[in-house]
């Protein structure tokens, strides 16, 4: 086939497997051999499967692969076609051609007759082999492995045919890299869960039995020191108040350690929060301490609103201010809050004239249990911060501080603009979660009111966009006399009429995203769960009626079905409500 001249700015070529097959089969089995490499199948079953597509492709009749050891001192057996093994199942780097192969990095081919082995030469040859062939698996100029090849009759061999197995050995070993690499992670995975598992059920443990003694202590020590305030001695007045500190220390300390689980744990209420609601319960909640205190309080605000778990932000925003009283010192007079927009995130922030923090501290804030030298005696479990940038995190953001001593402090906490989808992404970008977005609809204004939320989440992710509109079948009908013939017509006029308005609704709202439609028939439920695992979704959005009592024993909840079935995290909103929900 002569050189092809583009005649055209644009210029289209069908694929096919076939026709490269005919035109260059050393790019057709590559092609073939990197589709099977691609597939996960463990270490071991990924080298068989190889093994056998590399003798179904060539002229060799049996095989061998070795994999390095950890320590690079020899070869083990990984997996082998056609041939005897006992006794081959580890080879040292000083032995035979195998061994040379790997040691001197290079491409081996030896006629059984001229093996320097008599006995070995002896044997192959009484299987009736007559050539072997040692490739080594070359991976960034390291050796890998070693495959060996067996021919029962002679073959040619020219440099073509040795780079393209040299290839082959190149493709097979970064496949066993990456799965054993795999498998690896898969345990440490597992293994992190187990241990994630028991930290849970430690900490459930130690709230539900630490915290009812450490409380009865407090109350016999506080009714001690009240009823027997005259009789006990100064020490004995001492005793008590300790008492007394250690076991609000110990209550504290629980309460924090449940409140750090749970906002790990919960699932996010995700809604629109009026950022002076939140200062508003801010200022009531520390009211008594400011006016006790003589501390001056002040609101900034660049934004109205916010969309965020209001239960989160409040405690983030709670414990920062908390923080503030705490460690301000003696100059403290002034608390500020303030929250403001930049690009893709809200920022809160709580600001103080206090004391400030050594800029060699910064790093320690937020890590669990951390006590600095400015917080010695104050009391305190050392979660308050952690917590905070736990909320940060669950929302895609981040917590930091600015600070220097004598110069106050300013915490700041982010939440990403996008309905506060849970994800873990920097405020300079991240990882795209959500590659697809699957939005049932149902034509109802419920459905166009949703449609902002999916844009912004299919932007902020750039992710694509699948419509799905499911109809009701109706076969259950036929307990009311309605003839089947009847039941068909309708539900296909009603699919016709569903394609069409899925047209309009498409052509309406989603103007410049990506996005597919579809309409199936069936049970909305089953049908949305069903093309969420057929098209590989990885976020469904879907509204919800807001239906109570009668109607939602009638109707039934489809997002609630939804929500218990998916294996994917599941946003119901409610457009009435001005509330999102995540499932999972």
């Amino acid at each position: 086939m002569g050189p092809m001249t583009f005649q055209s700015d644009l210029t289209t070529v069908a694929f096919s497997r076939r026709k490269l097959m005919g035109r260059n089969r050393a790019l057709s089995v590559l092609l073939g051999l990197s589709d099977l490499l691609s597939q996960s199948k463990g270490v071991s079953g990924l080298l068989n499967q190889a093994l056998d597509y590399v003798l179904e492709h060539t002229a060799f009749d049996a095989g061998r692969i070795y994999l390095m050891e950890p320590d690079r001192q020899a070869l083990r057996l990984a997996a082998y076609r056609g041939l005897d093994v006992a006794g081959l199942e580890r080879v040292s780097l000083d032995e035979g051609f195998t061994g040379r192969a790997a040691k001197t990095c290079s491409f081996i081919a030896q006629s059984v007759q001229a093996l320097g082995d008599a006995k070995r030469a002896e044997l192959l040859a009484s299987k009736g082999i007559h050539t072997v062939v040692c490739v080594p698996f070359v991976v960034l100029d390291r050796v890998e492995g070693v495959m060996n090849l067996a021919a029962k009759s002679p073959i040619r061999l020219d440099q073509d045919e040795v780079d393209l197995l040299m290839m082959i050995g190149h493709l097979i070993g970064v496949a066993a890299i990456h799965s054993e690499t795999e498998e690896i992670l898969r345990d440490i995975v597992e293994e992190l869960q187990h241990r994630n598992e028991t930290i849970k059920l430690f900490v459930s443990t130690v709230g539900h039995d630490l915290k009812g003694p450490a409380v009865a202590a407090y109350g016999f020590a506080k009714r001690l020191q009240e009823r027997y305030a005259g009789v006990l001695d100064e020490r004995g007045v001492l005793y008590c108040e300790q008492i007394l500190k250690a076991t609000r220390q110990i209550a504290c300390m629980v309460d924090e350690l449940n409140s750090f689980v749970r906002t790990r744990e919960m699932t996010l209420q995700v809604q629109r929060l009026s950022v002076s609601a939140l200062w508003e319960s801010l200022r009531q909640e520390f009211s008594t301490e400011f006016t006790k205190r003589s501390l001056r309080w002040e609101e900034h605000a660049q934004v109205a609103e916010v969309t965020a778990d209001e239960v989160m932000v409040l405690r983030a925003l709670r414990n920062l201010v908390q923080n503030a009283l705490a460690h301000g010192g003696p100059s403290l007079s002034t608390i500020r809050v303030g929250c403001e927009e930049r690009e893709g995130f809200f920022v809160f922030w709580v600001a103080d004239d206090g004391r400030g923090i050594p800029v060699e501290e910064h790093e320690k804030l937020f890590q669990p249990f951390a006590r600095l030298k400015t917080s010695q005696g104050v009391e305190g479990s050392g979660l308050g911060l952690t917590i905070v940038r736990e909320v940060a995190h669950r929302h895609g953001g981040e917590a930091w501080v600015r600070s220097e001593p004598g110069k106050g402090a300013v915490f700041f906490f982010s939440v990403a603009k996008a309905t506060g989808a849970e994800c873990r992404c920097a405020p300079e970008g991240g990882v795209n979660m959500f590659k697809k977005i699957l939005f049932p609809v149902d034509f109802s204004d419920v459905s166009a009111k949703i449609v902002p939320v999916v844009r912004e989440m299919a932007a902020r992710f750039d992710a694509s966009v699948h419509v799905l509109f499911v109809a009701r079948v109706f076969e259950h009908l036929g307990s009311i006399y309605v003839p089947h013939p009847s039941i068909k017509t309708i539900q296909a006029e009603l699919a016709e009429g569903a394609q069409r308005k899925l047209g309009e609704f498409l052509a309406q709202h989603f103007q410049g995203v990506a996005v597919e439609g579809r309409v199936v028939s069936g049970d909305p439920a089953e049908e949305i769960l069903k093309y969420a695992d057929s098209q590989g979704i990885d976020l469904i959005v879907m509204g919800t009626h807001g239906r109570k009592g009668f109607e939602r024993i009638v109707f039934g909840s489809v997002a609630e079905r939804v929500v218990k079935g998916a294996v994917v995290p599941v946003m119901t909103v409610n457009p009435y409500g001005e509330k999102a929900r995540w499932g999972r």
